[in-house]
This record gives C-alpha cells, sequence and structure tokens, in this order.
C-alpha cells in the first residue's frame, strides 16, 4: 500500500489486500483514511463500517480498545458528512440545473416577444 506512490494506488493496494475478507483494524482504517481523503463516502462509509465490526474485542487491552473504538467512532462521523456533503452538493447542483433552463427559457421566451413584435 505505502509503495503504491499516489493515494488512489494506495486506496487500490488497500482494496486488493481486503478483498479476501481479512478484517486487519489498521489496514481498514488506512482504506477508510484514504477513501475520506479521495472524497469517495459509500466507500469510506463501508470501510468505516468493517473497522467498527472489526475492533479488538474486549479480551484487548481495555486502553487499546478505548483507542479503537474512538478512531472507529471518528472516522464513522468523518464517512458520515462526506456522504452529507455529497448529498448536499447533488441538490445545489439539481437547483443550479433547474435555474438555468429557467433563465434560458425565458430569455428564448423574451426573444420571442421581440421577435413577434418586429
Amino acid at each position: 500500500m505505502y509503495a503504491a506512490g499516489d493515494l488512489p494506488g494506495a486506496l487500490r493496494e488497500a482494496r486488493t489486500a481486503l478483498d479476501g475478507g481479512r478484517e486487519d483494524p489498521l489496514l481498514l482504517r488506512r482504506a477508510c483514511e484514504l477513501a475520506l481523503a479521495l472524497r469517495i463516502p459509500d466507500e469510506a462509509a463501508s470501510w468505516a463500517a468493517r473497522l467498527a465490526a472489526a475492533l479488538p474485542g474486549a479480551g484487548a487491552d481495555a486502553e487499546m480498545h478505548a483507542w479503537w473504538a474512538r478512531e472507529s467512532s471518528a472516522l464513522t462521523a468523518g464517512a458520515r458528512d462526506l456522504e452529507e456533503r455529497e448529498r448536499e452538493l447533488r441538490a445545489a447542483a439539481r437547483r443550479a440545473r433547474a435555474a438555468s433552463l429557467l433563465i434560458v427559457g425565458g430569455v428564448l421566451g423574451a426573444l420571442g416577444l421581440l421577435a413577434a413584435r418586429r
């Protein structure tokens, strides 16, 4: 993953390593961080969910478990925020397209009225 040389390459390497159902918390954390950095909300959410499920169990060191739980929560919140931002951007783009169509329609209507008066 680190030898990939770029973020998309590192994410591809992480996907490959995790494809077999491997649930390595450190690798899942890195994959989630990469997806967040690359602004891929659905993938970030998927890795965050897998990380939450793969957290070291209650038998692990309590301090380590608490750290992983905080890390998982932060990554889950980051993925959720990114998904919300993507929804907001899609809605803004829809509104912008609608406004553009209305403006073009208004201009064409005004031109049609001007042409009809001549």
